[in-house]
C-alpha cells in the first residue's frame, strides 16, 4: 500500500494531506496547546487518532498516539544519536529506525512492515512522506508516527523558502534493507 504525507508549504500552523488507498486523511496542529496536539481527520471530518506532546521536555519527549478505537501508543526517542523512536503500547511494539540519507524504516517487532523517504527539497515548511507499507499494516498509527517525527524533528527548525536536506548522517542503529517489498 502507498500512501503519501504531503505537509502544507505556507500555512498559519503545520498541516498536513495524508493521501492512501483507502481516502484522503487530513492533520493538522491544534492552534496554540499546551501541551501541543495533532488531530489527525477521516474523509468525512471524524477524529481518527490524536498526537499529544510533551508539556515540557529536554532530552527524550514522549508523544501519546491515541486512536479512534481506543488504543493508546507512547512515542518516543528511543536512541537519541542514532535517531531510533519506538511507539510502545500494553500489547505491540512499534520501531521507526533513520537510516543514512533520507530513509527511514518501521519494524513491528522483528518484522519491517514500512518503509518511507521524505523529499530532498522543500519550500517552506513542505514535507513530502512517501510511504510504502503492508497492506494489512495499521495506515493510521503509522502516519501517526510519522507526524510525530516529523514534529519532534521539523517544528523547532527556522523555515526559510527553500529548504535543502542533507538527512541523517550519523550511525545508524540498524542497516537499510534495500530488498524489502511490502507484503
Amino acid at each position: 500500500m502507498n500512501v503519501i504525507l504531503q505537509e502544507k508549504a505556507i500555512a498559519l500552523r503545520p498541516t498536513y494531506t495524508i493521501t492512501t488507498p483507502n481516502g484522503e486523511l487530513s492533520a493538522v496542529k491544534v492552534w496554540m496547546p499546551i501541551p501541543p496536539k495533532v488531530e489527525v481527520k477521516g474523509p468525512q471530518g471524524d477524529i481518527v487518532a490524536t498526537l499529544k506532546g510533551p508539556l515540557f521536555s529536554f532530552f527524550k519527549p514522549k508523544w501519546t498516539i491515541t486512536l479512534a478505537d481506543g488504543r493508546s501508543y507512547i512515542f518516543h526517542c528511543e536512541k537519541i544519536i542514532k535517531k531510533t523512536f519506538t511507539a510502545v503500547s500494553p500489547t505491540e511494539t512499534y520501531t521507526l529506525y533513520t537510516h543514512r540519507s533520507l530513509h527511514f524504516s518501521i519494524f513491528k517487532g522483528e518484522t519491517q512492515i514500512a518503509a518511507f523517504t521524505r523529499n530532498r527539497m522543500s519550500i517552506g515548511s513542505g514535507h513530502t512522506y512517501s510511504i510504502e507499507m503492508d497492506s494489512n499494516a495499521d495506515a493510521v498509527l503509522l502516519t501517526s508516527m510519522i507526524l510525530a517525527l516529523n514534529t519532534l524533528t521539523e517544528d523547532k527548525k527556522d523555515k526559510g523558502l527553500v529548504g535543502v536536506e542533507v538527512g541523517h548522517i550519523g550511525p545508524e542503529d540498524r542497516p537499510i534493507n534495500t530488498t524489502w517489498q511490502p507484503a
